[in-house]
């Protein structure tokens, strides 16, 4: 008998604040963006346990850094303001 599973992978753009690049040092758009992970088990999504994770991407060199999630929240949270 098969198993179906499926591992799938959403990316969601959170904010985009102007700040300074680290890599390329000029002063840019950057996306805080959340990247989440998720198993199919015969069709019943199944959350993992630290199976999200907070980027901050440059679009000026498109250098990705991950970021803690304390602080994705607080550029969200000035965002928002």
């Amino acid at each position: 008998m098969p198993i179906l599973l499926r591992v799938d992978r959403a990316l969601q753009l959170l904010a985009e604040p102007m700040d300074t690049c680290e890599r390329c040092g000029g002063y840019a758009k950057h996306q805080v963006l959340v990247s989440v992970h998720k198993i199919r088990l015969f069709f019943v999504p199944i959350n993992l346990v630290g199976s999200t994770i907070y980027l901050d991407r440059c679009t000026r060199c498109s250098r990705v850094n991950m970021l803690p999630k304390a602080q994705a929240e607080s550029v969200l949270a000035h965002s928002l303001t």
